[in-house]
């Protein structure tokens, strides 16, 4: 009945999503190890989505859908009032090694897709890089643990078919490098290693 999860990145405990019924989810945290569970955020009617644990694992972080939009809230890690973060995200939340900023990617309508970077302290969101074309061309971006680049999926229509490959890029945006070739069969998820 769990329907999303993240680990805290001192290894210590997890948050989930509990899927209570055909509509109800609530939130839960729970020590590895331990049987009891501390319940975050009450049943409702909702679909929980990219839960991420900040990196000092003090809040946690969702997205949940409203009014057609995907709305981003953070919750104190032992729970709380949830806080609106950002609207329209159309992707996991990925920190810098510092936990001060997140990215993300934002569909903009007839403007193609952005990979947004935003700064918790300031609010401000800064454009990293843009695809107008084919918003499959940046999915799920990554921040490196150097803090100096983003890895990203990205996927191409071909003539054999819709391929799938990775790219990673400056934080600071130009071109993309492509480090592992486009081929048949999806790419759902991707994260660095240390």
């Amino acid at each position: 009945d769990i329907v999303d999860l993240a680990i805290s990145n001192d290894g210590k405990f997890f948050v989930y999503a509990l899927d209570e019924s055909e509509e109800n989810q609530s939130l839960w945290l729970r020590r590895l190890g331990v049987l009891n569970a501390i319940q975050l955020t009450p049943s409702a009617k909702v679909v929980f989505q990219g839960v991420r644990i900040s990196p000092e694992n003090d809040f946690v972080f969702y997205s949940v859908k409203e009014n057609s939009k995907d709305v981003l809230y953070q919750i104190p890690i032992l729970g709380g009032a949830p806080k609106k973060v950002l609207e329209n995200i159309q992707s996991y939340i990925t920190f810098s090694p510092d936990g001060k900023k997140f990215a993300f990617v934002r569909n903009m309508a007839e403007k193609g897709r952005g990979l947004i970077v935003y700064d918790i302290e300031t609010s401000k969101e800064t454009e990293v890089y843009r695809v107008i074309e084919d918003i499959h061309l940046i999915i799920e971006p990554r921040w490196s643990p150097d803090g100096q680049k983003f890895a990203f999926i990205f996927s191409e229509k071909t003539e054999l078919g819709r391929v799938w490959g990775i790219n990673e890029i400056s934080i600071l945006g130009g071109i993309p490098k492509n480090i592992i070739k486009p081929q048949k069969g999806k790419i759902y998820a991707l994260e660095w290693l240390n």
